[in-house]
């Protein structure tokens, strides 16, 4: 069994990150996943006083405020937060729907793969060193544990994830590589990553 790694970025709601405890994953939604219906979920019911004194819903109706008359109606400051929430909610817009993408491809060509829904994320020796890179900049930490598992296990690198501004049907088809990586897309990159459900027994926390 090779060794693997988890890298875990902390979240003041998990508690079972810990040396020597055994998780069972892929029976729920996993952060990542819960992470998209949160911020989906607040991006447009927002509402602030404005000094009329009144309370406007600026985020709730997306095509009303962004509608001409209305926009130019807010001052500069109001303007500005529309537009950050825009751009928040598009960005988070076009990465979901490349998961609802990988994911239906998932469930068409390969259902028994581990989904990205409910699935924990490792990785090899090699690669370690690149998702350290990525999560460094993260204010909550991260810890890094070996493991040992027992379950459904997928092996496909980061570069293979379909841009997210990339048309639909050019998606569909990138999607279709990530879940079918060539030995040389393995091979090659060091940004490998293994999606994982089943047992997981956090061996030795090593960072």
């Amino acid at each position: 069994m090779e060794q693997l790694y988890h890298i875990h970025v902390s979240n003041s709601h998990d508690d079972q990150f810990y040396e020597g405890n055994i998780i069972i994953v892929g029976k729920e939604f996993n952060n990542f996943r819960q992470d998209f219906l949160r911020r989906s979920a607040t991006y447009l019911d927002r509402s602030e006083m404005g000094e009329d004194g009144k309370s406007h819903d600026y985020y709730r109706d997306l095509e009303n405020v962004l509608s001409l008359d209305k926009f130019k109606g807010l001052n500069v400051a109001q303007q500005l937060r529309v537009l950050e929430a825009v751009r928040a909610y598009v960005i988070n817009s076009k990465l979901d729907f490349r998961e609802i993408i990988l994911e239906d491809v998932r469930k068409l060509l390969h259902p028994a793969y581990p989904s990205r829904y409910n699935c924990i994320w490792l990785t090899d020796k090699d690669s370690l060193p690149f998702w350290e890179q990525q999560l460094k900049a993260d204010k909550r930490g991260a810890q890094i544990f070996e493991v040992e598992y027992d379950g459904n296990l997928f092996l496909s690198t980061n570069t293979l994830l379909p841009d997210s501004y990339i048309p639909r049907d050019v998606m569909y088809q990138e999607a279709k590589k990530y879940w079918e990586p060539s030995l040389e897309d393995l091979v090659k990159n060091d940004d490998r990553e293994y999606l994982f459900t089943g047992e997981l027994k956090l061996t030795k926390r090593v960072k």
